[in-house]
């Protein structure tokens, strides 16, 4: 993946709207980031981010049972994970919280029942 440019990262974080952040802050920044966005009475959509940099060291697999947790305890009945197929990671932690996986091309969707 290539760099993306300040100015569309600024456009894209200044229009986004997700109804919870969480984040996780190392070495005097905020290094991972989850958002839930809450789709209908039911269902949410969760999306996950952590520094190239940052991986490898649980901070997604914190974040990502934190948004989890959250969409419990709103009452949410499933949470939609997109992702990339290469994205091993994720498809494991979806996969660890029973979450299906379905593919399309290089995309990948999973849906976790709460």
């Amino acid at each position: 993946m290539g760099k993306i440019k300040e100015d569309v990262l600024a456009k894209t974080a200044n229009t986004s709207s997700p109804d919870v952040t969480f984040g996780i802050e190392s070495d005097g920044a905020y290094r991972g980031i989850l958002e839930l966005y809450i789709i209908d009475a039911g269902r949410a959509e969760i999306g996950l981010s952590v520094e190239d940099a940052y991986q490898g060291r649980g901070m997604g697999r914190a974040l990502f049972n934190r948004g989890l947790a959250e969409a419990r305890a709103r009452g949410l009945d499933t949470v939609d994970v997109h992702f990339l197929r290469s994205n091993q990671a994720i498809r494991k932690l979806c996969l660890e919280a029973g979450g299906d996986i379905r593919a399309n091309g290089s995309d990948c969707m999973s849906t976790i029942k709460l």
